[in-house]
């Protein structure tokens, strides 16, 4: 058993202690707890490191500074407070290194993945610029037609305007006309009643006249005949 490597997933350690992250530090160096007692000059401590490492007794100061000495690219704040992992972007062992290097890929490729996305993003802008520029070309020359159209258009209303005005004027000399031809049919009317009451008058008068004269001859003449005979016989 002291042969065995110090293994993360058998961490006796609750997460986000000292001992786990002590743990986690030194089975990404991939030594055995006998090797890495040996490694910080601490061989008489094998039976403490190993309750460290496999029965979750926590580390000491003097344990945890032995270590740092050693690898100083283990934190000794980090391994109590969990605030810096390792010293300037140093990698503890290959496995280490190797994951670095799959994230750099990853980076890589995001990086490529970005580069082909503004790529795209840069053409589709330059075809809504496009887009946009014909539409502004379009706008302008509807701006421009509605404008001619608008002075075509202002052009016959006022022609309209002033041939209603025309209209109008002719319609106020035609009024007065009418109501002059209107004061004279008033003034015609007029006259014409009273030609019609004078020879109404006249023909009773001239009925009346005549009415008399025959009353007159039928008185007349009866005398006129007697006044004959009487002549004869003297």
């Amino acid at each position: 058993m002291r042969t065995k490597k110090v293994d993360l997933e058998n961490n006796t350690h609750e997460m986000h202690t000292p001992g786990f992250r002590l743990v986690e530090l030194c089975k990404e160096l991939g030594f055995t707890v006998p090797q890495l007692a040996q490694e910080c000059g601490m061989d008489k401590s094998r039976r403490t490191f190993y309750k460290i490492f496999h029965e979750g007794h926590a580390p000491s100061t003097k344990i945890v500074k032995a270590i740092c000495d050693r690898f100083p690219q283990i934190n000794f704040d980090y391994i109590f407070t969990g605030t810096k992992k390792i010293h300037d972007n140093e990698s503890l062992n290959t496995s280490n290194t190797q994951n670095i290097t799959t994230l750099v890929n990853k980076e890589l490729n995001m990086i490529n993945g970005f580069i082909k996305l503004e790529t795209e993003l840069v053409r589709t802008s330059n075809a809504l610029q496009t887009t946009l520029l014909n539409c502004t070309n379009q706008i302008q020359e509807m701006v421009i037609q509605n404008a001619k159209t608008k002075n075509d258009f202002e052009s016959h209303v006022m022609q309209l305007t002033k041939q209603i005005g025309e209209l109008s004027a002719s319609n106020l000399k035609l009024s007065s006309q009418i109501l002059k031809v209107e004061g004279k049919v008033d003034t015609m009317s007029f006259i014409t009643e009273r030609a019609e009451a004078s020879a109404k008058e006249y023909i009773d008068k001239s009925q009346k006249a005549h009415k008399r004269n025959l009353e007159f001859q039928q008185q007349i003449i009866p005398d006129i005949g007697e006044y004959k005979s009487t002549k004869r016989k003297s």
